[in-house]
């Protein structure tokens, strides 16, 4: 119920129930001599029925692949096993990950040769330091104060700071704009609201309580500097006020350096009291035409905090149109976890790329506003539109089994 909608097509629940429910369980040894531990679940079946498969990956790409073959392990038994992996040499900075796969050998009634019924990843103990990436020093930048704005620029990029709102309200790259600038709220933006989900629906009041998809936001500052090392860094302060006085005050320090990368830092301080929140996040409009699709994270399919076991680690491929899953209500969808970088591209293959520094985030991108999908009953009430509205999670809110059973457990939420 719920896992499979009423025209059979296939949720991204699913994609966890099957991983949880798997009757092999692989796990590490010692990865450094390629030993792991293959348990066998099955009551009455020996693993020799399936075909055993591994891979190693690199950031995502697979580098090196091979057959385990049957392996001859009785029901509800264990065995140590030696994946012949070849030695790697790490690239600076690189992640490398050890994949094993049991599918079927021959068809069956219910799924063909190949069909994946078992898989497991580990993180290879295999690193190199990342390299320092040095700007040259002819790639300047420079910052001009106008009467409505600041403009920093380099040899191929612009980007314009609205002094009135505290707002990035033009982002171009040789002189191609990335926002949709026909909205006045283009530029990254401190998100609280998500649009409610089945399982939202306890906390749900206490977000329409506060109205956290309407808050009343007040620029308290903003300036800039010229760095000694070639950079320029805009600072703003955005205080975010709700209906009950409570407050979110926003700081944030873009460091712009010379060849166009602009460094985010968010400082958001909570003020007075407030209910837990559905998320953290930055959320930006981009312009039409950046529908193509590429991370490295957790994937294919939707995964959040709490359901994100069946969602592999790799290096992916969709579409912003293909983000939305039509549940039966709309609601806030397409999230993806553990995410190291996003990039969204047009058809020419010019494109704009987000990436974590300390940690990896989390993100979504839609052709829907989140107000758009929470105030549809249906998925025929929307109206599908042409920009891109991308969140960048600082934290975000699990899904739980609040629906229908116990509310989210505390890790999984966002305390204020």
């Amino acid at each position: 119920n719920g896992l499979i909608l009423p025209n059979r097509k296939v949720s991204p629940k699913v994609w966890e129930v099957k991983k949880v429910y798997q009757n092999v369980k692989v796990s590490p040894v010692d990865l450094n001599k390629g030993e792991v531990l293959v348990k066998n679940k099955f009551s009455f079946t020996n693993l020799k029925k399936y075909k055993a498969l591994w891979e190693v990956t690199e950031d995502g790409v697979v580098i090196q692949n091979g057959e385990l073959g049957n392996l001859d392990v009785a029901p509800l038994s264990e065995m140590v096993l030696t994946i012949p992996y070849g030695k790697i040499t790490p690239r600076p900075g690189a992640e490398y990950r050890l994949k094993v796969r049991f599918v079927q050998s021959k068809d069956e009634l219910w799924a063909k040769k190949g069909f994946e019924i078992a898989w497991d990843q580990m993180e290879l103990p295999v690193k190199a330091p990342a390299e320092t990436v040095k700007i040259p020093d002819d790639k300047s930048v420079t910052a001009n104060e106008k009467d409505n704005s600041i403009v920093v620029s380099g040899d191929s990029f612009n980007v314009v700071f609205d002094k009135r709102m505290g707002l990035i309200s033009s982002l171009k790259y040789d002189g191609k704009e990335y926002l949709d600038t026909d909205k006045t709220e283009a530029g990254p933006m401190l998100n609280l609201f998500r649009a409610p989900i089945d399982n939202d629906g306890r906390v749900r009041v206490r977000w329409e309580e506060y109205k956290l998809n309407d808050l009343k936001q007040v620029l308290e500052n903003i300036s800039f500097s010229k760095g000694d090392d070639n950079t320029v860094v805009v600072e703003t302060s955005i205080r975010y006020t709700t209906v009950k006085g409570s407050s979110i005050l926003h700081n944030c320090f873009y460091t712009v350096f010379g060849n166009g990368d602009i460094y985010v830092d968010n400082q958001v301080i909570p003020e007075g009291k407030l209910p837990s929140l559905p998320e953290v996040s930055m959320r930006m409009i981009l312009k039409p035409g950046l529908e193509q699709l590429e991370w490295y994270g957790r994937g294919p399919h939707e995964n959040y905090s709490d359901r994100k076991t069946g969602a592999a680690v790799g290096r992916y491929e969709s579409t912003v149109t293909d983000q939305y899953f039509p549940y039966i209500k709309p609601q806030a969808t397409g999230s993806k976890q553990d995410v190291r970088w996003v990039m969204l591209s047009g058809e020419q293959g010019n494109g704009i790329m987000f990436a974590g520094d300390a940690r990896p985030f989390s993100f979504s991108a839609l052709h829907y506003s989140q107000d758009d999908l929470a105030t549809a009953k249906h998925t025929v009430d929307l109206t599908k539109r042409d920009e891109v509205y991308l969140n960048i999670y600082g934290r975000e809110r699990g899904i739980g089994n609040g629906s229908c059973g116990p509310e989210i457990l505390d890790q999984y939420a966002v305390s204020p």
